[in-house]
Order: C-alpha cells, then structure tokens, then sequence
C-alpha cells in the first residue's frame, strides 16, 4: 500500500504466497539394512576402529532418532552396519556427492579437534565443538581470561542460526585451569537457557553468595 500523509490510500497491488515447510523423512532402520555400501566411499574405511570415530563424530549434527541407531550401530561393532549407517545418512545429506559432504564435514571435524580438544576429550565432544560442527562458525567471538570479578567466558554471536536471527552463545570455564568450557546460556530454541547465567558468570568473586537468585 501507498498512503498518504492523511493515512488515505492511495495506491495497492496483492498478490498470493504461499510459504511450505516440508518435513524431513526420518532416517528407518529397514532402509539402513537394504543400503548397498559396496563400491560407495564409505567401503574404504575396512578398520571398524576408523568407522567408530567417524561415526562418532556425526553426533552433533545427528537427530535424536539418527543418534539412537548410530549409538546401536557403535555398540554392535559390525563393520558393515556401520558402513551402511554412515553412507545413507551422507547420501540423505547430498544425494548427488555424499562423498563431498563427508569430506567437508571431516574437514571442519578436525578444525574443531585441534581447537578444542582437552586432555580426556576431543574436540567435537565439548560443548564449543559441538555447537561449531552444529551451527557453523560463529561469525564474532567475544574472549575474556583476565576478569577478576569473572570465569573466563566466551560469547559466540551469529548473525542467522536456521531461521533465528542474532542469536547467541556463552560458554565459559568454571574450574579456571583447562580448556573445558561450558554451555552457560544461549538464546537459541532447544539449548540450555538461564536467566541467571550473567550472575553465575560473575559468580567467581563469591560477592553473590551461594544463593545467586538473591
């Protein structure tokens, strides 16, 4: 609409839209067995300990449903299983070069590993690995180790997160001698959320007390 200053219409065009939201197929375990990984790229890893970790890996981007039959496939230990899971779940990715996806995904799986890694844990096992492989690289990074009044922190800003828009993440360390840090807070649907986490941060100096909603 085009109005004027009196608030009288002055002009207008419509037209219809419709906005469609399809929902993914989920991952069945009747299809994984059908699934021919012979002469696929998932054949080349034949060391079930390789499978393993890569299968490993695909957590932080699996559903609840796709975690469930990867943690069956790990358990069961069958090489073949695995291989079957872990080319059907690439080829749902991109059906045209699974191959690629996985590549890229490797690609940003060892970036993460080198990062983050701790003493007892690799790097897209941790919390900041996790929400990496899962939403991308952030795109700024605000870093604080010197406060005294709190943990060291990070807050992690992204622009766009799926059809959220500004969003964030706070992680931060609260045993203040490794690099194992911790989800506090973010304002993305489905992560950990706490109002009070501005006062678990600053915490540190013990000026709160224990009971920190006071």
């Amino acid at each position: 609409e085009v109005r004027s200053r009196e608030n009288k219409v002055l002009a207008y065009r419509q037209c219809f839209f419709q906005r469609i939201n399809p929902i993914t197929k989920p991952m069945r375990m009747d299809e994984i067995a059908l699934v021919d990984a012979n002469n696929t790229f998932a054949r080349i890893y034949t060391e079930p300990d390789s499978m393993k970790e890569y299968l490993s890996c695909l957590a932080p981007i699996l559903s609840p449903l796709e975690g469930q039959i990867a943690e069956n496939q790990l358990n069961s230990g069958e090489l073949t299983a695995m291989q079957q899971f872990f080319y059907y779940f690439w080829s749902k990715k991109n059906p045209n070069d699974p191959q690629s996806a996985w590549l890229a995904y490797r690609s940003e799986v060892e970036k993460v590993n080198y990062t983050y890694s701790t003493k007892n844990r690799k790097g897209y096992e941790t919390e900041r690995g996790r929400v990496y492989l899962k939403y991308g690289p952030p795109n700024t990074i605000v870093k604080e180790v010197q406060d005294p009044e709190s943990y060291p922190y990070e807050i992690w800003h992204y622009y766009k997160v799926n059809n959220q828009t500004n969003r964030r993440f706070v992680f931060y360390a609260p045993d203040l001698a490794s690099n194992t840090f911790r989800l506090l807070h973010s304002d993305v649907r489905g992560e950990v959320q706490d109002p009070n986490w501005e006062l678990k941060l600053h915490s540190r100096s013990q000026a709160f007390g224990p009971d920190l909603d006071q």
